[in-house]
């Protein structure tokens, strides 16, 4: 895979036996054409390295430093070459989590519930006719005059406004 058009395979090592029944597979794909095919194709670097008594598997090294470790025991030609096309078009990282729970529920919110054709309706207040309501005329009331109340200051109002310090009650 490309990320800003750059690819971000480096390079591929594949490890094999040159004798062992788990890398049957492995040496079909080194005799094949579609190997070199490959190889042309990619701008990436192709190390083969002869290990005896081991199972095959290849590593493939990204820009970023990112290592992939493939097994490659029993496997067939093409299974190969499938794995080699794979780690290809593969970032140089793991997968990235995002939101594993899905929105897709019954449950209604506050904006409404999601169907089809949401961007098709109506909003509600175009729908329904607009009501017109008579003017008010607040001028022909008469005023009416406001009470007084006679209050006296609180105590402690009182004392406040003294030049002395308000007493505390004693015990």
């Amino acid at each position: 895979m490309s990320v800003k058009g750059i690819r971000q395979l480096k390079s591929i090592r594949l490890y094999f036996c040159d004798f062992g029944g788990s890398s049957r597979g492995t040496r079909d794909v080194l005799k094949s054409q579609s190997l070199a095919d490959f190889v042309k194709k990619g701008s990436f670097n192709m190390d083969i390295f002869m290990r005896r008594g081991h199972h095959p598997y290849f590593s493939a090294t990204y820009i970023n430093g990112f290592v992939k470790d493939i097994p490659l025991r029993n496997l067939e030609e093409e299974e190969i070459m499938q794995f080699f096309k794979s780690s290809y078009n593969s970032f140089g990282r793991r997968p990235l989590k995002h939101n594993i729970n899905e929105v897709s529920n019954d449950i209604e919110t506050i904006q409404g519930k999601w169907h089809d054709d949401i961007w098709k309706a109506y909003e509600s207040h175009e729908m329904e006719d607009r009501k017109v309501y008579p003017e008010l005329n607040l001028t022909h009331l008469p005023d009416v005059p406001r009470k007084k109340i006679d209050r006296k200051p609180s105590f402690y109002m009182k004392q406040s406004r003294k030049k002395d310090k308000i007493p505390y009650p004693k015990d």
